[in-house]
């Protein structure tokens, strides 16, 4: 039957048989995006996620990406929720196929499109970042280049850092070694 034909399983089997790795290539808390006129295209399952969008330095849920002319969707990397349904998604990866590697592509927080933007600005991450740090000023408000907004910034790549630290334990527990290729 046509309608239960395993792409994914065909592709890495057919690999393999030519002596050729493959890494399952992974977008980190990129859910979709929204075409300028209104469209959108991610998978629908992600609505219950809504609240959960990544929001940047002016409020807004979308990364407006200029090079494509779309608004394009992350989860927030910080909540729970949302780490568990990707390490869920690597985890079913890792589960049911014979990988040879999976490539984390966009770990980080979206780039900040000329400058423009800044993502990282949901009220739990602040509110972890000041009890952690003891900084209570609003992030948005810290003057470029001062020690606080250094230690925004680290802040914000170690929510990334962990993240990648739960794939790569994820993997090392189930006993693959797709870590080591």
């Amino acid at each position: 039957n046509s309608t239960n034909y395993d792409v994914l399983e065909a592709f890495i089997r057919i690999g393999h048989e030519a002596g050729i790795e493959v890494h399952a290539w992974v977008h980190n808390f990129f859910v979709g995006y929204y075409y300028k006129d209104g469209r959108a295209y991610y998978n629908k399952s992600f609505d219950s996620y809504k609240d959960k969008y990544l929001i940047d330095i002016n409020g807004r849920d979308y990364f407006y990406y200029t090079a494509n002319d779309n608004y394009f969707i992350f989860l927030n990397p910080y909540d729970r929720e949302c780490r568990d349904l990707i390490l869920n998604i690597y985890e079913q990866l890792v589960d049911n196929y014979d990988l040879d590697g999976l490539h984390l592509d966009y770990v980080r927080m979206p780039e900040l499109n000329y400058g423009k933007d800044d993502f990282g600005y949901n009220q739990d991450i602040i509110d972890c970042f000041a009890k952690e740090t003891g900084i209570n000023n609003d992030p948005r408000t810290f003057v470029k280049n001062s020690e606080e907004s250094r230690m925004w910034i680290d802040f914000r790549c170690n929510i990334i850092t962990s993240f990648v630290g739960e794939v790569y334990d994820m993997i090392l527990d189930k006993n693959k070694d797709i870590c080591n290729n």
